[in-house]
C-alpha cells in the first residue's frame, strides 16, 4: 500500500513544504486579519466591511509573501507527482505533519478565487479555481482514509471559491475555453475515487495490529496501547479484561475480532464506485451490524480502530454532487454564451454541451434546475433527500441542498 518513490525533479512535496513555512509566517504576521478571513473562518465575504475587504485585497495581491505562496502553489499543482516523506510502516502511529497544512493551502486558494471574483477579474478567478481543483490531486495516491477525506475537503474548498465566480461571471464567449478546461478537470475527478484506496490502506494497517498482537510480545503490554493509540479510557480501565485479551488464552478472541474487522472493511470496499442511492440501505445495515458487534466483550480492537464507515460514502456522494453541479453550471454558461439565454431544461444540453446528464447520487433522479431572472439555479437535494428549494445552510443542518447558481 505504500506509494512508490518519486524522482526529486517530479515531486511537488518539497515545494509544498516551502509553502507551509510561508503560510505559518503569514499567520503570525497578520493575526488580526486571520480572525475574519473567509474560508479560514465561516465568515462570508459579503459580511465583511469595506475596510476588511480592502485589507484582504492588499495582502493577497500585494504582500510579497502572499504573492510568493500563490506562485509556488501554481507550480506545485502542475508537478507530475507528489509524495511526502511519511513513515508508512508505522501504520496507525504514522505522523501526519502536512494534514492541516494541505487543508490550509486549499483555503487560501479559495480565498484568492473569491477576492478575484469580487474584483470582477473573472479570467484570473477561474485560473485560481483550477489551481484549487488541482491541489487535491497531490493526495490521490495516499493510502489512508484521512487523506482521502482531506482530498475531498480540498476539492470542496476549491468549489466554494468557484461558486462565487459562477454566481456573478457574465456568460461571455471569451471565457468558453476556460469553461471547457474546468469541465475537463471536473470530469477527470469524477472518474477517480480515493475511497477504495483509503479503505485498502486502513484495512492493511488494521490487520497488521491484529497480526502483531498475536505474534509480538510488545503488543501484549497494555502501556504500549496507551501510547500507541492514546487510548487510556474504557478498555484500559478494565485491566483484568485487557490482560486476558492480550494473553495466550485471549488469542481466539483476537482472531474473532480480526475476522469481524476484515468483514466490515471488505463490505465497505465492495460499495465503492456504486451510486450512493443504490447502496445507502446497505450502508445503514453495515453500520448497524458494526455497532451491534462492537464492545469490550465482543470486538475490542475493532472498537478502537474501525472508522465511521457510513460517513465516508456520504462524503463521497456529496463531492460527486458538487462536481456534477459545477460541470452542469459550466455547460449552462457555455450554452448561454452561444444562444443568448439559458435553456428551458437540462435535457437541451445533451449531447452538444454535455455527453449525458448525471444523476443526483442521493436520489438517482435528475438534478433540479430552473431559470431565475437572468440567471439559473441547479442543485442536488443533499443527504436529507429533501428538496429545500435550493437552500444550503451549514448552521441549520436541515437545509443541505448542494447548490450552484448564477445571477447572470
Amino acid at each position: 500500500i505504500i506509494p512508490p518513490p518519486v524522482p526529486a525533479n517530479e515531486n511537488a512535496a518539497p515545494i509544498y513544504e516551502e509553502i507551509f513555512s510561508i503560510y505559518e509566517k503569514l499567520k503570525k504576521k497578520y493575526p488580526e486579519e486571520w480572525k475574519y478571513m473567509p474560508v479560514e473562518t465561516k465568515t462570508d465575504i459579503k459580511e465583511l466591511s469595506s475596510s476588511q475587504k480592502s485589507r484582504l485585497n492588499e495582502l493577497v495581491f500585494n504582500d510579497p509573501d502572499f504573492v510568493r505562496m500563490y506562485e509556488l502553489l501554481e507550480k506545485a499543482v502542475n508537478m507530475p507527482r507528489c509524495r511526502f516523506d511519511l513513515r508508512y510502516e508505522d501504520g496507525y502511529a504514522m505522523l501526519l505533519p502536512h494534514l492541516a497544512q494541505m487543508r490550509a493551502n486549499a483555503k487560501v486558494i479559495a480565498l484568492r478565487t473569491i477576492l478575484l471574483a469580487e474584483e470582477n477579474r473573472y479570467y484570473e478567478a477561474l485560473e485560481s479555481g483550477m489551481t484549487g481543483l488541482l491541489l487535491g490531486n497531490a493526495l490521490e495516491n495516499e493510502p489512508t482514509l484521512i487523506y482521502q477525506m482531506l482530498k475531498i475537503a480540498c476539492d470542496s474548498f476549491a468549489m466554494r471559491g468557484l461558486a462565487e465566480v459562477i454566481s456573478d461571471i457574465p456568460s461571455d464567449s471569451i471565457m468558453v475555453e476556460e469553461y471547457y478546461r474546468l469541465m475537463k478537470e471536473v470530469e477527470s475527478k469524477k472518474g477517480k475515487s480515493g475511497l477504495r484506496k483509503g479503505l485498502e490502506g486502513e484495512t492493511a494497517w488494521g490487520y497488521d495490529i491484529f497480526r502483531k498482537t498475536l505474534n509480538t510480545k510488545v503488543y501484549h503490554d497494555e502501556s504500549f496501547w496507551r501510547d500507541y493509540l492514546n487510548y487510556d479510557k474504557d478498555y484500559l480501565r478494565d485491566r483484568m479484561f485487557w490482560r486476558l485479551y492480550l494473553s495466550y488464552f485471549g488469542r481466539p478472541l483476537v482472531r474473532k475480532d480480526a475476522t469481524f474487522y476484515l468483514n466490515q472493511m471488505t463490505k465497505a470496499m465492495e460499495l465503492d464506485l456504486t451510486p450512493y442511492y443504490q447502496i445507502k440501505d446497505r450502508i445503514t445495515k453495515i453500520v448497524k451490524e458494526m455497532e451491534k458487534g462492537l464492545g469490550k466483550w465482543g470486538h475490542p480492537l475493532s472498537s478502537m480502530i474501525l472508522p465511521a464507515l457510513g460517513s465516508f460514502h456520504t462524503r463521497q456522494a456529496e463531492i460527486i454532487a458538487k462536481l456534477d453541479g459545477l460541470e452542469i453550471a459550466l455547460a449552462l454558461k457555455i450554452y448561454k454564451s452561444k444562444n443568448g439565454e439559458y435553456p428551458s431544461s437540462l435535457d437541451i444540453l445533451i449531447p452538444e454541451y454535455l455527453p449525458e446528464l448525471s444523476k443526483d447520487p442521493f436520489t438517482g433522479q435528475n438534478y433540479i434546475y430552473r431559470k431565475e431572472g437572468e440567471g439559473f439555479i441547479v442543485y442536488s437535494v443533499g443527504k436529507n433527500e429533501k428538496d429545500n428549494g435550493g437552500i444550503y445552510d451549514e448552521k441549520v443542518l436541515k437545509y443541505d441542498d448542494l447548490v450552484w447558481q448564477s445571477s447572470k
